[in-house]
């Protein structure tokens, strides 16, 4: 997002076409999916955190999105390094308190600190960045977020519940309480 947006989301941006039809959607099935995560290059920000990635004029940072059936994801857009994102949660909780901080378009001279407080999401790569997992989540500008960094920090801090893992943690239950889905759930040690 650039420094003059909202913030909000309300719907999914186009990717922009690389060739031909197959190209719009660079993540086709569960398995590359799961190889691009294992491999590092998809990471969880469900949780939120302060970016440290490209910024626009760089290459910007990519997101995507679950969005139904198992393995099945949804380009949604780019952001830059120095935006803040915050979980779902804090969105919902927090939401109009953060269209205010958004919307503070006053300069700031303030730097991020090199050890920032809170949750740091590096994307950082190469030959490009690491694409962004996402869920419906508010995106705070960077001088928004240099100015309100603590803040920010507090409001989402109590609301980081991601552990890493591919799907929130209903579809992990649904999936270990039903086995005929997959392999079930872990055989208990006894």
């Amino acid at each position: 997002m650039d420094d003059d947006s909202t913030g909000a989301r309300t719907a999914p941006a186009t990717p922009p076409p690389a060739g031909g039809d197959d190209d719009l959607l660079f993540i086709r099935t569960p398995e590359e999916f799961t190889s691009a995560f294992l491999a590092g290059w998809i990471v969880d920000a469900r949780s939120g955190g302060l970016v440290r990635g490209r910024l626009h004029e760089e290459g910007h940072v990519p997101m995507i999105q679950h969005t139904g059936p198992l393995g099945a994801f949804e380009y949604m857009g780019v952001m830059e390094g120095g935006e803040y994102i915050l979980s779902t949660d804090a969105t919902a909780t927090h939401f109009d308190r953060l269209v205010e901080i958004n919307n503070d378009k006053t300069p700031c001279d303030t730097p991020l600190p090199d050890a920032p407080p809170g949750r740091v999401i590096d994307v950082s790569a190469e030959p490009h960045d690491k694409v962004l997992l996402i869920d419906r989540q508010f995106i705070i500008n960077r001088v928004s977020t240099r100015r309100y960094l603590a803040e920010l920090v507090a409001l989402n801090a109590p609301h980081s519940y991601f552990r890493g893992q591919f799907f929130q943690d209903d579809v992990i239950d649904y999936l270990n309480t039903h086995p005929e889905l997959g392999d079930g759930p872990p055989a208990s040690a006894g």
